[in-house]
Parts: structure tokens; sequence; C-alpha cells
């Protein structure tokens, strides 16, 4: 084994790789105590045993400097948002400091809803069966169906806590949209402001054609494109992907009536819905 002599003044990395060596010295047995350990490696018999007790506690990330220097800077491990390379971000920009509080405005003065929809499908042979327990070590086994079936939700919310929807199992078309908007206008009692994604079907004739047509009951306003994370109703989308275990469901009968006995109870939890809204990419709705 190699003497490295005295460590501190060693850069971080250097320092890491020390520690690990250490650690593995010991776990393989090549030195059998503490003592043995600092006087090979150069280090304090001390520190040998806070690095020792770390890595069993912990292993090796916790000896890890790198990981330690970020952490006393204010860095945390984070899964990385996803921004799509084909979104503009001046159109972004021109949405979030005039567009949207336009709309905003006009809806106030209306005394209009301003509602958010989107669309999303849930698949049966895609979709994860969820979590369960079972001994650490022994991954547990959930039974599914094996077929392939597939429903689609059309969804709205309010950030005032108010949720509408409606599922089905054929294609999104101009109808099924259109059907959805007359409810929604309906149902809310008063004018409603549909803010959604550039969808070919929200931009068809037919459904410009039936907007002409209902115009005291609904506008439509279109978000700039391959911009989800402006939407607040794609975070319904991703409470109902983790809700609802499309992969447990034996039908496609079976499984739209799991989707909508989720959005019922979502619709008896306003305070849920309004806690959309905080997300940090969509509290811009709030202001």
């Amino acid at each position: 084994m190699i003497e490295l002599g005295g460590a501190r003044g060693l850069g971080p990395a250097a320092q890491e790789v020390v520690r690990l060596r250490v650690v593995a010295a010991l776990e393989s047995g090549q030195v059998r105590t503490y003592r043995r350990a600092a006087e090979v490696f150069g280090v304090s018999e001390r520190s040998v045993g806070t690095w020792w007790r770390k890595y069993k506690a912990a292993g090796r990330e916790s000896l890890a400097a790198v990981g330690k220097w970020l952490r006393r800077h204010g860095f945390s491990p984070q899964r990385p948002d996803r921004r799509s390379y084909r979104q503009d971000q001046a159109k972004v920009d021109a949405w979030l400091g005039a567009e949207y509080p336009a709309i905003a405005a006009q809806a106030k003065a209306e005394h209009a809803v301003v509602a958010w929809a989107d669309q999303c499908g849930l698949r049966s042979d895609t979709a994860p069966p969820g979590r369960s327990w079972a001994p650490a070590g022994q991954s547990p086994t959930v039974k599914v169906s094996g077929r392939r079936f597939r429903v689609n939700i059309m969804s709205a919310i309010a950030s005032r806590g108010s949720l509408w929807f409606t599922v089905f199992t054929g294609k999104f078309t101009a109808k099924v949209f259109t059907l959805f908007l007359d409810r929604l206008a309906r149902q809310a009692g008063r004018k409603v402001h549909v803010i959604a994604d550039r969808h070919p079907v929200h931009r068809s004739k037919a459904v410009r054609t039936w907007l002409d047509a209902n115009a005291e009951r609904i506008e439509l306003h279109l978000m700039p494109g391959y911009s989800p994370e402006l939407n607040p109703d794609e975070i319904l989308n991703a409470d109902i992907k983790r809700n609802v275990h499309a992969a447990r469901a034996r039908s496609v009968n079976d499984l739209a009536r799991e989707t909508r006995r989720f959005l019922h109870r979502r619709q008896r939890q306003p305070r849920r819905v309004q806690g959309y809204f905080h997300a940090r990419h969509v509290r811009y709705t709030l202001e």
C-alpha cells in the first residue's frame, strides 16, 4: 500500500480519494485498525473513525467532497425541469408580461371566469403500476391486465378551486372540444375565458366557427407553443397519472370509472385544486 503522507495540503478532490481509499482498506481487511489506517494514509486516527462511521451509515456519497461543498453553498440535488428547444422565449416573455395580464384584466371587467384547459391520456400498457411495500431487496409483484387500452381526459380548472372535466375513449376532436366548452359555460353560469395550448383541434375551423357563434359565453386564448409548464392544468394531469393506476385496470370501462372517481374526488377538494396554482412556474396566474 502506498503511503501518502499528510493529507491536509491536498485539494478537495484528492482528499475525497484518500477518504475512499481509507474505507476501502478497512472494508477489505488490508488494515484492521483505525490506528494502522491513520499511519498508512498519513491522517489522524480520529478522521479515520469519522469516515468509517459515515461510510457505514450512508455509503460512499457521505464521503464526497463535491457534494458537501455544493450543499454548503446552497445547492441540492434536484430533478431538472424540461424545456422544449422549440420554445420561443420572446413569445413566453410577451405572454407573461402583456398577454396574460390583459386576459385577466378583461375577465375581471366582465365578471368572467378564467379557466385553464388541457387534455391528457392514460394508457394501460405504459403507465407504471404504482408503489407497494416489500422487504428490502425484494421487489413486490403487482398483477396487471396485459391488455392495451386508453382513456382520454379533457379538463379545466380555475384559481378559486373549480374543476370541470370529461372522460372519453375516442379521439380528441373538434366535436369533443366544443361539447366540453358548451358544458363548461353552462356549469360556470357566466362567461368563461378559456386558456389552452396550441393543439391543432383548438385552432381548427370547426372550433373557430363554434366560438364565433358563442362569443358571449366562451372566449378562447392560446398560449405560446411548447410551453406546458405555464399551464396549471398540467399539474392536474400529473396528479391524475400519479393516483390513477392505469396498469392495474382490467378494462377500458374500469379505467374510465377509476379516472372519473378520482376527478370527482378532486372536485370536492377545491383547496387541492387551488394548490395547483401555487407551483413555481404557474404562480404568475395569481398576480
